[in-house]
């Protein structure tokens, strides 16, 4: 390691800029296994189980994409590692986890109680079908674009091109600049791309967008919701 030799005032930059782009390259082998996991990036699944494999060690999000299969997973660890005995992931005494994650896998039951009964009584109070409105397409075009710099090329395009990749996710990343020029047109308005430059756009979301509220205009409890930034 070269860092180490460094005196202190050179060490304290070298480690944060070494950090950066170790990150950003195994992120960019993340995607790469995040789109095999999708089958998106061969026509060959024996290929994209294979580069899935070595990339991302495991094909979880293969199995994750198929609601009965994550349940299956998350309930009865089926297609996982074999335990000496049943393995649930919702029991903090499971063998999937230590000693030590038994206090998170508690609050993340908590967690789940709590998101379960408060869209329970959301349902009743504004009805199921409004419940459901936020659907899979709105999700989706949610997702705004941004320009990563030269970190594009290295994230294999997943920062300026998310957009076509969560509405169409069987494309292949060096597909990925040719499907957003072919959405634009299409999607009009609702294509969201955000030029700011990343380190601003970061700085900004962290100290403006504190919570949300119902538009001034309406009923505070329905219509549109908006980011505010005063408290």
């Amino acid at each position: 390691m070269y860092i180490v030799p460094l005196s202190s005032p050179l060490s304290y930059m070298a480690w944060p800029v070494y950090w950066i782009l170790q990150g950003s390259v195994q992120m960019g082998l993340w995607v790469i296994g995040h789109e095999c996991g999708y089958q998106a990036f061969s026509n060959y699944t024996w290929l994209n189980d294979t580069i899935g494999y070595i990339t991302r060690a495991c094909l979880h999000r293969i199995s994750l994409g198929n609601i009965v299969i994550a349940l299956l997973y998350v309930c009865s660890n089926v297609s996982s590692q074999k335990y000496e005995k049943f393995a649930n992931h919702f029991d903090p005494k499971s063998p999937v986890y230590n000693d030590r994650e038994c206090s998170q896998i508690l609050m993340t039951g908590v967690g789940l109680i709590v998101t379960s009964y408060g869209l329970y009584k959301l349902a009743l109070a504004q009805g199921f079908t409004w419940l459901m409105m936020w659907n899979w397409l709105r999700g989706a075009l949610a997702i705004i674009d941004r320009d990563y710099c030269v970190f594009n090329r290295v994230l294999h395009h997943i920062t300026d091109t998310h957009v076509a990749h969560h509405l169409l996710f069987t494309i292949p990343h060096y597909h990925a600049m040719e499907a957003t020029k072919a959405i634009k047109p299409t999607l009009g308005e609702y294509y969201q791309f955000d030029d700011t430059l990343i380190i601003k756009a970061m700085w900004r979301e962290t100290t403006e967008c504190f919570f949300v509220e119902g538009d001034e205009a309406e009923d505070k409890s329905k219509g549109i919701c908006w980011f505010n930034n005063k408290m």
